[in-house]
């Protein structure tokens, strides 16, 4: 399904008692077709801090996905929903790239994940009749643009008593997204993680839907 035949390797990653095999592009040849200007900044070929900081949450709290039916939207090579797919009932591992498909099946039927389904789905695209009973999202909220979407979406799956699980580095410019969310959250972690030598703090907050007609906000950003 991916658009190109991109050379990957095996990584191992210890996600506290939880060791998980995942596929991963060779960054140098993704880099060097990025520069040739041959791909847009590929966001999905790393694993980033908030993907892990979400892996290491699920692990740390399995009931949020015990039998549950677990979607990830814009999952990138989809670490949090290998780890999901530990426990659930059934994973539904989307992105919105093409070339990360191929990944993502890889990584799944290496750790022999049978209830782990991988979609190409577009945010900008999710059927209004999709239902699952946790939402997955990590490290999505960084383009301002892109905000006011997001949180209809967030907002779609609260209305119907799904469970999202969103991972967040902390940035400024993301400070009124994190305060909507806030309105929503039952649980909110801070975690560290280790990125290419330095510590990076990620948010992991939990909302829930409950009595949401009596709270309910619709998005009101002021973008730049």
């Amino acid at each position: 399904m991916g658009e190109h035949n991109w050379p990957s390797v095996s990584q191992k990653i210890q996600l506290g008692d939880k060791m998980v095999s995942i596929y991963v592009p060779v960054e140098q040849t993704i880099q060097e077709a990025y520069r040739r200007g041959e791909i847009l900044f590929p966001y999905w070929s790393r694993v980033w801090p908030s993907a892990l900081a979400l892996s290491r949450f699920l692990v740390a709290h399995p009931q949020y996905t015990n039998r549950k039916k677990v979607l990830e939207l814009a999952a990138g090579l989809g670490l949090p929903s290998l780890v999901a797919a530990g426990n659930a009932h059934k994973v539904v591992c989307s992105d919105n790239a093409p070339d990360a498909i191929p990944f993502i099946q890889r990584s799944a039927a290496e750790n022999g994940l049978k209830n782990l389904f991988v979609q190409l789905l577009d945010w900008n695209d999710v059927p209004p009749g999709l239902v699952t009973d946790v939402l997955l999202l990590s490290d999505v909220n960084y383009d301002p643009v892109l905000f006011a979407t997001q949180q209809k979406i967030i907002l779609s799956f609260l209305q119907k008593g799904t469970t999202v699980i969103l991972s967040t580095p902390q940035r400024l410019v993301a400070k009124e997204f994190v305060e909507w969310l806030l309105l929503y959250c039952v649980l909110q972690e801070e975690v560290v993680v280790e990125f290419e030598g330095r510590d990076v703090v990620v948010v992991v907050m939990v909302m829930e839907g409950k009595n949401i007609s009596d709270r309910i906000e619709e998005p009101n950003l002021s973008l730049p």
